[in-house]
């Protein structure tokens, strides 16, 4: 077993007891100890969510302005962004469908392969019996 020394808990600069014993102030303030701020799981997602809030403020405020922005470059961009959506759809359908066809197609392959792996047995015992 270790035994704990004051040292690996508190400042040994601070006053302790005579005898080495941990006064009243030196336990609270080790009872009251917290991680710092940044290190602090509720502080980092607090920070993400500050952030995201103000990338959805900065959009609301382009997508307002765009809104009225009716030159060449903004009707191509407005265009690119509504065709975006049917064209991920569409191009993520076919790589699940290719997906599909390739664990059919392995599929497939496995039972020929068995299918082969018996034939040559049945030769192999043909070939005995004669």
């Amino acid at each position: 077993k270790r035994s704990w020394a004051v040292g690996d808990f508190l400042d040994t600069s601070a006053a302790v007891g005579a005898k080495g014993q941990i006064t009243h102030d030196d336990a609270a303030h080790f009872l009251t100890m917290r991680p710092h701020r940044p290190t602090a799981y509720n502080y980092t997602v607090e920070e993400a969510a500050h952030h995201a809030h103000h990338a959805l403020d900065e959009q609301k405020a382009i997508k307002k302005a765009l809104a009225k922005d009716h030159s060449l470059i903004a009707e191509e961009a407005k265009f690119f962004s509504i065709m975006s959506g049917p064209v991920t759809f569409l191009t993520s359908m076919f790589a699940i469908t290719a997906a599909y066809l390739e664990v059919q197609n392995g599929w497939m392959l496995s039972q020929k392969a068995k299918m082969m792996k018996e034939d040559i047995a049945d030769r192999d015992r043909m070939s005995h019996r004669h």
